[in-house]
């Protein structure tokens, strides 16, 4: 049967999340063919409770952590080198340093010790180590921080609309953005904003960060790498299926975010817009994604969407904005261009994910599978994500070179591959982006033999960060009183001309990767004494 390749529905898509979080120090990378079932994403969750066995969940939070450490380019194709992680440099990279010679005064010391206070409480895990996790206004001010950023999201995504809209009812939308609806989101917005300042402690957190940040790393200095280190050390896990290379401690925030009975934020392109859209897509996301619809008559794209934040307890990103410490040679870590290019650019802050699909086209089509190239290579029809796809290990692979639309950033199990080359396959497997365990031991990567007491340690700590550290949902902009969106009324009436196609693949696709930038690193001070 026919294949429909929505290329420029994707590309449209692309353009508006780039424009809805794309910042100066923030670009998003598209890793086409990436997403995860339900079932995969309880890898954190109750082992009492869970359907997944205790070996399975290792499995994933090993594959998740690896996915997550990869380090991304500065450019929209997602094609890293497998065979380094965020982890490996930050050790090479602590283990070459060269510290200031520097100390606190007694009133800088003082000030460290309260906003330490302020930021953080102590939890004894089940071994009995004390393990510094968020204080209860930590945890509140990322909460009201999570809603204004998705009022902002909200309000950004229908300016959009209104502006790429060409179609027949575009004027009439613009009235009444102009009239009142604007006004409403803004105010939505506003209001998220105060309260995350009035009840999520905005100011006194990030008054905190900013002492903590500046007087932490020239309290320990030279100390301070022994610190870091020892903190990588507690985060390692071992992988049982990775020949004794374990991976760091990795999972999402907020801790329910796949829940699927909460709320996310719904995004529509209408065919104007898709049309608009593209017309502002760059050379470089043009030639990643095509624009080609193959006479695919698509009159709008609906999807729910959610901004999820990957969460490591080892990384300390301050570190590369401080200006205490040199390497030895010229290499380069960050130049802190744009795009910026070094042996760390940028790291993976974020994945915006999506789910229950909705396409309207025109009904002569409607027998055709569409391909979405963002989400994967199969049609979205068949799509029926399988956690038990990704349980046996395989052997690391390096990135192929990406080709327009037809994509494969890394090595991957297709539909058919899957079969032979996994344990269990009982359903259709998602093309998912494979970074495995490693048959030979790279060269940047140490491998550590940790013994069964230490195993055990780890393990604690990194069930203690998650629920020390996550939050979770606390609403939604619709709880916060943002008015329904527009996409409930914009749409044409249905007719017989037009069919809906609504598609639930029993998880979710991951649309883009937000990743920051770093800051020129190394960047030391001459004025310091060395």
């Amino acid at each position: 049967m026919a294949q429909a390749i929505a290329a420029a529905a994707s590309l449209a898509l692309a353009v508006k999340l780039k424009k809805m979080f794309e910042k100066p120090d923030k670009f998003l990378t598209f890793p086409t063919g990436l997403g995860y079932s339900y079932e995969y994403l309880d890898f954190m969750g109750d082992p009492y409770k869970s359907t997944l066995s205790a070996q399975e969940q290792l499995n994933f939070k090993a594959d998740f952590a690896r996915q997550m450490n990869l380090i991304p380019e500065d450019k929209p194709a997602f094609v890293p080198d497998a065979s380094t992680f965020l982890w490996d440099e930050i050790e090479t990279i602590l283990n070459d340093s060269i510290f200031a010679k520097s100390a606190l005064t007694p009133q800088e010391e003082l000030q460290l010790a309260e906003a330490m206070d302020f930021l953080t409480d102590d939890r004894t895990s089940d071994d009995g180590s004390v393990i510094p996790v968020n204080s209860p206004q930590v945890t509140e001010y990322y909460k009201y921080k999570t809603l204004c950023e998705e009022a902002e999201r909200t309000y950004l995504d229908e300016k959009l609309s209104i502006e790429f809209d060409t179609g027949p009812d575009a004027q009439q939308l613009k009235e009444k953005w102009n009239a009142y609806r604007e006004k409403q989101l803004k105010d939505a917005w506003d209001k998220a904003m105060q309260d995350w300042i009035d009840l999520g402690f905005k100011r006194q957190v990030e008054h905190a960060q900013v002492l903590k940040n500046n007087l932490e790393l020239r309290k320990y200095l030279d100390l301070y790498r022994q610190h870091y280190l020892e903190e990588l050390s507690i985060s390692e896990i071992p992988d049982l299926n990775g020949r004794g290379i374990g991976f760091f401690t990795s999972f999402f925030s907020p801790a329910d975010a796949f829940d699927k009975n909460l709320p996310w934020t719904q995004v529509t392109l209408t065919k104007s817009e898709i049309a608009g859209l593209i017309n502002e897509a760059p050379p470089e996301l043009k030639s990643y994604f095509g624009t080609d619809d193959a006479n695919l008559d698509i009159e709008s794209l609906t999807l729910e969407y959610n901004n999820v934040i990957v969460m490591r307890p080892w990384f300390k990103a301050e570190f590369f904005h401080s200006r205490y410490w040199r390497l030895p040679d010229d290499r380069v870590v960050s130049d802190g261009k744009v795009p910026n290019s070094g042996k760390l650019p940028a790291y993976i802050t974020s994945m915006i994910v999506a789910r229950n699909i909705e396409i309207r086209r025109r009904k002569e089509a409607a027998n055709i599978p569409v391909i979405l190239p963002m989400i994967s290579k199969i049609p979205i029809q068949k799509l029926q994500l399988s956690s038990k796809a990704v349980a046996a290990p395989t052997p690391m692979r390096r990135p192929i070179t990406a080709t327009p639309v037809a994509r494969a950033p890394l090595t991957r199990v297709s539909a058919t591959r899957a079969a032979t080359s996994v344990r269990t396959v009982s359903r259709s497997s998602f093309p998912r982006i494979r970074v495995a365990r490693m048959s030979t031991q790279p060269s940047a990567t140490v491998v550590r033999r940790l013994n069964s007491e230490t195993v055990k340690t780890n393990e604690s700590y990194a069930n203690v960060k998650f629920y020390g550290t996550t939050i979770r949902t606390l609403g939604s902009p619709q709880v916060l009183s943002v008015p329904i969106r527009k996409a409930d009324v914009r749409l044409p009436p249905p007719n017989s001309q037009i069919v809906t196609e609504k598609v639930n693949f029993d998880g979710v696709g991951v649309l883009a990767l937000v990743c920051k930038r770093l800051p020129k690193s190394p960047d030391p001070d001459g004025a310091l004494q060395w």
